[in-house]
């Protein structure tokens, strides 16, 4: 992929959101690790754990998912986080994130030519780049 065409680093609530909703309930460490691997697969550096511990915080504040402590150890609590089945979803929309609800999205729909045109990439690119993403977090090790 050319430099251009690189995707732009979402915010970490973002990143956090899409892998719970897609993979389900998950433990704090395994959140951090799936994160870890897709900001290394694009090649973002790394969120340090306080910052996925944050989002997930700001999450469960927004109501987009569940959270339950499993134990408080020396380096802190571990945390389950559930997806919550809001209707709540983030939308790029004239250069920033943006949580909304379903029926905002009717004014704003997001599509291929609408991410496209937002990040002044090709739509074949988009395309390319949510299909390889979905197939790597529909794989059993995550994303690698």
């Amino acid at each position: 992929m050319e430099e251009n065409q690189k995707l732009r680093r979402p915010p970490l609530p973002v990143a956090v959101a899409v892998i719970v909703k897609e993979k389900g309930a998950m433990t704090t460490r395994e959140i951090y690790e799936e994160v870890c691997r897709f900001y290394e697969h694009e090649g973002w550096p790394k969120p340090c754990m306080r910052g996925v511990c944050w989002a997930i915080s700001k999450l469960a504040e927004l109501g987009i998912v569940k959270t339950r402590r499993l134990f408080r150890g020396y380096y802190g609590a571990t945390r389950l986080v559930m997806p919550n089945g809001s209707k709540k979803i983030f939308v790029y929309h004239r250069g920033r994130w943006i949580l909304a609800e379903p029926e905002s999205c009717v004014e704003v729909p997001l599509t291929v030519e609408h991410i496209s045109r937002t990040l002044k990439i090709s739509p074949k690119t988009v395309r390319a780049r949510v299909r390889e993403f979905r197939s790597l977090l529909k794989h059993k090790g995550g994303i690698k």
